[in-house]
């Protein structure tokens, strides 16, 4: 079970910048950390919250969240 869990938006093809700084935070609580990525993620998000230290990745996609 994620115990921390960071929202992120995916802006521009990537994570928002931020995203990385969270986790690192979240990584220093010692607990595992998850990201909700919110919006339409292109291929390679998902790859990319996993290498800047998310145990697990959550999906939120919905046509509301494209705008």
């Amino acid at each position: 079970m994620v115990e921390i869990l960071v929202l992120s938006e995916v802006a521009d093809g990537g994570l928002a910048p931020i995203t990385g700084e969270l986790l690192a935070a979240g990584r220093t609580l010692g607990s595992e950390v998850g990201v909700a990525l919110l919006g339409e993620a292109p291929a390679g998000v998902t790859d990319e919250a996993v290498s800047r230290g998310a145990d697990r990745v959550y999906l939120v996609m919905d046509p509301l969240l494209d705008d």
